[in-house]
Formats: structure tokens, C-alpha cells, sequence
């Protein structure tokens, strides 16, 4: 694993994004929420919006969370930098393991902003 640190960061964002990694790999929808701030935006690589809010996020990751039963994400390597938190994830669907990474910002303690690349 590779970490980079920012001397100038007063919070933790590392805190929170393990915090929902713990939630997702456990399927607790409240608390996975609950890590989201009311006006996440949720991107994929670039910049295409996929959702907005918290309560779409809620929507869109509750059916998630009941019709995957093996659902693991496990973090390969991550870096964190100033309020952003770059992780690569190795994640199992149904059986099937998929790489992808992330890309966290967290403001005032809750992720912000997530861009995926897959």
C-alpha cells in the first residue's frame, strides 16, 4: 500500500471513507448513507454525473446491498491527499471480482464527491 500524507489537512477523511467501506462490506445501508453528505454527487471517470444526493444514493445502493449476497470490497492500495482519498478496490459481484478505483472528497467530515474508474 502507498500513503500520502498532507501536512495542511485538519480533518481525517480517511476516518469517514473506512467508515463506508466497513458499512458497504456489511450492507448497512443507514450507516453507508449516513457517510454521504445531502448533496454527494456520485461521477464516473471523467465527469459523467451517475447520481446525486443522498437519497438517491440510498435508492440506488439499497437493492444493491439485498441482491448481492457476497458483496466484498477489499482496498488494494490507497493514497490520501489533502481531503481526497484514491483507492484502488478489489470488489466481489456474484462471484466475480472487479478492480476498480475511487476517488473520495470529503468536506466537513462526509464524502462529498466519489469518481469512479473502472
Amino acid at each position: 500500500m502507498t500513503f500520502i500524507g498532507n501536512s495542511k489537512t485538519t480533518s481525517n477523511p480517511e476516518a469517514i471513507v473506512n467508515k463506508q467501506l466497513l458499512a458497504y462490506n456489511n450492507r448497512d445501508i443507514e450507516t453507508f448513507t449516513n457517510t454521504y453528505s445531502k448533496d454527494v454527487k456520485l461521477y464516473s471517470f471523467p465527469n459523467k454525473l451517475n447520481s446525486e444526493g443522498q437519497e438517491a444514493l440510498r435508492k440506488g445502493y439499497t437493492s444493491f446491498f439485498e441482491n448481492v449476497p457476497d458483496l466484498n470490497a477489499e482496498i488494494v492500495n490507497r493514497i490520501v491527499l489533502g481531503n481526497k482519498v484514491i483507492d484502488k478496490e478489489k470488489v466481489i459481484i456474484n462471484g466475480k471480482i472487479y478492480y476498480a478505483v475511487a476517488i473520495y472528497e470529503v468536506e466537513n467530515g462526509l464524502i462529498s464527491k466519489v469518481t469512479f474508474i473502472q
